[in-house]
């Protein structure tokens, strides 16, 4: 008998009356079956995993379902409701393996979880591989300092011109961000400017050393721009009275 059918009896017992460790010990023998034969199933046969994982993980405890977050986030064709359901979790070290890996996660998915979880949630979001300007523009919106430097700091994030603007905006005493986000070479060339304009000293040399030769030039042209332009702004003194 093979190891599926032999799981087969004991489903709706476990799912109608099973303890937590049976639930938990049954959810791994499961998902050990479909990583065992994910190469070769059709997505009807994926539902069918999903529809019994996402029915079992309701009563285990926090730690069986972050190993099994582990276990399948990487997977290409993990079951789709499962993955949507492990990256809802309020915990994060259940949501935060599948955010972070999970194919099956799509950017309408993402936007919704960005709109709707805690900090630590973002935080993660922000530095997935290859998030869109939708998500993006959610975060800056609602992102803690941390999340804000998460986006600045991932570069295959892409950001809107009004996403740009916020981390501008936000980068005013926050050194840190500001260094992140004058790196971007996405960053639009006057909101560059901007950003030069705010940073401190300190934040305006570190960006010069850190600075490729071609951006070193536009860097330095633009804070002698800037110095000019404060020294003619400057009242003239007039000593004819003294």
């Amino acid at each position: 008998m093979s190891a599926s059918a032999s799981l087969i009896p004991e489903l709706e017992d476990v799912i109608q009356h099973g303890s937590q460790d049976k639930r938990a010990t049954t959810v791994k023998r499961i998902a050990n079956l479909f990583i065992d034969g994910q190469a070769h199933f059709s997505e009807d046969h994926i539902g069918l995993f999903d529809d019994v994982l996402c029915r079992l993980i309701v009563e285990i405890e926090t730690k069986a379902r972050a190993e099994m977050a582990q276990t399948l986030a990487p997977i290409a064709n993990a079951p789709l409701e499962l993955m949507r359901q492990l990256a809802h979790d309020d915990d994060i070290t259940v949501a935060g393996p599948v955010i972070t890996q999970s194919a099956r996660l799509q950017e309408t998915e993402l936007v919704e979880l960005a709109r709707t979880k805690g900090q630590a949630h973002l935080a993660v979001i922000a530095g997935r591989e290859g998030i869109g300007e939708a998500v993006t523009d959610v975060l800056v919106r609602r992102g803690d300092t941390e999340v804000m430097r998460n986006v600045a700091d991932n570069q295959s994030a892409k950001l809107s011109e009004g996403g740009f603007s916020a981390l501008v905006k936000r980068a005013e005493g926050d050194g840190e961000l500001a260094e992140k986000v004058g790196q971007r070479p996405d960053i639009p060339a006057h909101l560059f400017r901007d950003l030069l304009v705010r940073a401190t000293a300190v934040v305006q040399q570190r960006l010069l050393q850190a600075a490729k030769p071609e951006t070193r030039n536009e860097i330095q042209r633009v804070l002698e721009k800037v110095s000019k332009e404060v020294d003619n702004s400057a009242p003239a003194l007039d000593y004819a009275e003294a």
